[in-house]
């Protein structure tokens, strides 16, 4: 049995996903690298999908392990199985290049779990809520546009996507994979591009509409600027009347409180303290950094003139004397926090 059957086999159980649902995660698999399965006895019992993403880091591309549909046969459970797959896959992650790995809880609950192998909570949502009254602009001097999967609507994605200081990057086949299932006929979220009048794409979102039709939760929201953004919102208006509406928007400067939907784990320190050394030339610290579960990262840092520096002989104490977690919650806080801490900091997007 290979990998993608052992895969199906387990999600089929352990989730109770249809055929067809499984069939559409396998299909975004570039290969079987990215499943990864734990067997005993030589049958399977664990299992993880592990896709490698670009992610936009202070101006620099670096590597993106998104971790997701963990899952582990009822039968063997409580015998540490997902543990060993998951140190497994942290590994693995750093072994192929990658300066993080990330995942999305699917309950709450799980973050405490994901806790005990280094992860944190550092992805958030500004939920902003409206009444079933609100009609977000007129839409005059906008339209949706004809083409929705077309190049010209991923490239006016691309640009609005790379704005953003600290992002997942989106490949061209992921975005138009993902416009084309908003589009069909069993979907189960809704997509919208929005063109102004002379034909340029400048905004566009994704919406759900929940099981009783009564909330629409806008899960990714994006335009050049605010009056496209609403026209979006308006379209989607048109599209859904008289329900309230939640927009799942990212975080601003403003005092509002944030709700955390994604943990991340910074599985190579070397490469984000590189990352940041160079995009603040003027940046001089010393950092002992250290790793329970990933060795390799537990190393004395220096850091200046734009490059880094291991010290591992030094016995000074350093500006800073803290663990990896501490590290990634330090390096993914809003500017402000940064700022306070004397530590380049941004607010990253999944």
């Amino acid at each position: 049995m290979d990998k993608k059957d052992a895969a199906r086999k387990i999600w089929k159980e352990c989730f109770g996903y249809s055929d067809t649902r499984i069939s559409r995660m396998l299909d975004a698999v570039c290969d079987d690298n990215d499943i990864l399965l734990l067997e005993k006895g030589g049958q399977p019992v664990s299992t993880l999908e592990m896709r490698r993403f670009d992610f936009l880091f202070h101006g620099e591309m670096v590597g993106l392990s998104m971790i997701s549909h963990c899952a582990t046969r009822r039968s063997s459970r409580g015998n540490g199985f997902m543990s060993e797959l998951m140190m497994s896959a942290l590994e693995a992650a750093r072994r192929r290049g990658d300066m993080i790995a990330a995942l999305v809880p699917t309950h709450d609950w799980l973050s405490f779990l994901f806790g005990r192998w280094g992860f944190s909570t550092v992805f958030y949502h500004d939920i902003q809520r409206f009444t079933s009254l609100h009609t977000f602009g007129n839409g005059h001097g906008y339209h949706p546009v004809d083409n929705p999967a077309s190049d010209e609507v991923y490239m006016a994605f691309r640009e609005m996507e790379m704005q953003r200081p600290c992002t997942l990057i989106v490949s061209r086949t992921d975005f138009q994979r993902r416009v084309m299932e908003s589009i069909g006929a069993d979907a189960t979220e809704s997509f919208v591009a929005m063109a102004d009048s002379e034909g340029r794409v400048v905004s566009m979102a994704w919406a759900s509409l929940s099981a009783d039709g009564e909330l629409l939760t806008v899960t990714d929201l994006l335009g050049v600027d605010t009056e496209a953004i609403r026209a979006a919102m308006h379209e989607l208006r048109r599209m859904y009347h008289d329900v309230a509406v939640r927009i799942m928007a990212l975080p601003g400067d403003g005092n509002r409180h944030l709700y955390g939907y994604g943990m991340a784990r910074i599985v190579d320190v070397g490469r984000c303290l590189s990352a940041v050394a160079a995009a603040y030339p003027e940046l001089c610290t010393t950092m002992r950094v250290t790793d329970r579960i990933i060795p390799d990262n537990s190393h004395y840092y220096v850091i200046k003139n734009g490059s880094l520096y291991l010290a591992d002989e030094r016995t000074d104490a350093p500006a800073f004397d803290i663990t990896a977690e501490v590290l990634c919650r330090m390096a993914f806080s809003s500017p402000k926090i940064g700022s306070v801490l004397g530590f380049p900091s941004v607010r990253p997007v999944l």
